[in-house]
C-alpha cells in the first residue's frame, strides 16, 4: 500500500530540519574519548576535531595527532589548542602531537586515517602518468590508473597502521578518509 502524501511530507520534513535545530547526538559519553588522528597535517583534522568538541555531552579527551611532517605537525598542534580554548573545553581536553603513532595508539578509541602517502607531488603522477597513454580521469585519487597508482603506495602504509592498532588498541574503531577509499577498505 502506498504512503499518503501527508505521510510522505512528513517523512521528509522529520528529516530536513536545519543543522542548529538538531538535539545532537544521543545519550551520554561516560568517560573520556581517546582520539588518534593518523596524517594530522591533512585538512580534515581541524574540521573533525571541531565536530567533536561540540557533541554537547563530549567533556572530557584527547586529541592525539600524528603526522611525520613535523612543520604541519606543530601548526594543526595549535590550531587544536586553539579550538579547545574556544569551545571553552579546556578543562576536559587535551591535545598531544608526535611523529611516531605508536606512542600514543595504547588506549585510542577511536583512530580517523587522513594520510596522504608520498606527499602531494606525487598526486600529479597519478594524473599525468595516466593522460600521457590516452587516460583522462576526472579524479586519479579513487579508482582507474590513479587511484591504483594511490593504492599501491597507500594500502601498505594502512596495513602498518591496523597491524599497530590491532597490537596497541584492538578495541579502537577506525574511521579511514584516506582515498582510495573503496581500496583501502
Amino acid at each position: 500500500m502506498a504512503k499518503s502524501a501527508v505521510q510522505a511530507d512528513k517523512g521528509h520534513v522529520a528529516h530536513s530540519k536545519a543543522a542548529d535545530s538538531q538535539e545532537g547526538l544521543k545519550g551520554k559519553f561516560s568517560r573520556p574519548i581517546n582520539i588518534t588522528f593518523l596524517g594530522a597535517g591533512s585538512g580534515f583534522c581541524p574540521t573533525l576535531c571541531k565536530d567533536v568538541l561540540l557533541i554537547p555531552s563530549a567533556d572530557r579527551g584527547e586529541f592525539r595527532l600524528v603526522d611525520i611532517d613535523k612543520d604541519r605537525l606543530s601548526k594543526v598542534y595549535k590550531v587544536i589548542q586553539k579550538l579547545i580554548k574556544e569551545s571553552g573545553r579546556e578543562d576536559g581536553w587535551i591535545v598531544k602531537a608526535t611523529t611516531n603513532r605508536r606512542e600514543v595508539l595504547k588506549g585510542t578509541d577511536y583512530a580517523v586515517c587522513c594520510v596522504e602517502v608520498s606527499g602531494m607531488a606525487c598526486v600529479a603522477f597519478d594524473n599525468d602518468i595516466p593522460l600521457k597513454y590516452g587516460v583522462d580521469q576526472c579524479i586519479g585519487d579513487t579508482v582507474g590508473p590513479g587511484g591504483l597508482f594511490k593504492g599501491l603506495r597507500t594500502i601498505p602504509v594502512f596495513l602498518d597502521i591496523l597491524r599497530d592498532m590491532r597490537e596497541l588498541c584492538p578495541q579502537a574503531i577506525m574511521l579511514n578518509y584516506t582515498n582510495p577509499m573503496s581500496m583501502m577498505v
